[in-house]
């Protein structure tokens, strides 16, 4: 995704071949955004007052009305809801909205119990887990079957504006500052810490791709490789042109 400029927002895919090539296929007029919150099936676009779905396979934009939340709040897509975790610089708040119903409003949900701002939110295995935020290192984990929170395992160092996914039976918390990359194994609640990324990045975008972490910028972009513990340099993957802001998000929908 690219956006050469603050009105224009165009979503491209990569198609790998034996040449680099990106596709634009879904052109759209949008205000500023700030938020993005990925699905299965799209994308959301968010600013304060606004917000708007994108399907690439469908090349469609649906606008779905949209209530204010903290901006210090982390957004993550979880069960058919958008969920804001943390806020006001340190908060237990867990917030829901269901877009999907005919006057959407934030409910409130079962509270953290370590406050935080801006965590990395990741779901596997049917929980939910909350990472780092604003000078912390807590791990905190959500059973929706008993609707209870519980702390686990502290990361071995911070990740602020850094980024987390799942890979396999794992999750990763990749980037940021201070160029990080932890594993952390959620049955064993255990961490370890792996190698480095070789930039440093501030709120850098991540995503698995075949089998690999993606992680990178409007400037860079690396791969890593969890077999051999090994980063690599994928500038390649960046489109040509002026890039604003760019989010990765790899697809096998689109």
């Amino acid at each position: 995704m690219k956006s050469p400029n603050k009105d224009s927002l165009f979503v491209a895919t990569f198609k790998d071949g034996s040449d680099t090539e990106w596709e634009t296929i879904l052109p759209c007029k949008t205000s500023t955004y700030d938020r993005i919150v990925t699905s299965p099936s799209g994308l959301y676009l968010i600013n304060i007052n606004d917000c708007c779905f994108v399907e690439p396979k469908l090349k469609r934009v649906t606008s779905f009305p949209w209530k204010p939340v903290n901006k210090y709040s982390a957004l993550a897509f979880i069960d058919g809801k958008i969920f804001a975790f943390g806020g006001n610089r340190a908060s237990k708040s867990v917030k829901s909205i269901n877009l999907q119903e005919s006057n959407p409003e934030w409910k409130s949900e079962q509270e953290m119990l370590h406050a935080v701002d801006r965590p990395h939110i990741v779901q596997i295995a049917n929980k939910v887990y909350a990472f780092d935020g604003w000078r912390t290192t807590v791990t905190q984990e959500f059973d929706p079957a008993s609707n209870e929170w519980r702390m686990r395992s502290q990361m071995p160092g911070d990740c602020y504006y850094g980024a987390a996914v799942a890979l396999g039976d794992k999750i990763y918390v990749v980037g940021g500052e201070v160029r990080a990359c932890y594993s952390y194994d959620p049955e064993n609640d255990e961490w370890k810490v792996l190698s480095k990324p070789t930039h440093e990045y501030y709120n850098n975008a991540a995503t698995v791709w075949r089998g690999r972490i993606l992680i990178g910028n409007e400037k860079h972009v690396e791969e890593y490789d969890p077999v051999d513990d090994r980063w690599s340099n994928r500038d390649d993957l960046l489109p040509d042109g002026g890039i604003k802001n760019m989010i990765l998000h790899a697809s096998c929908t689109i």
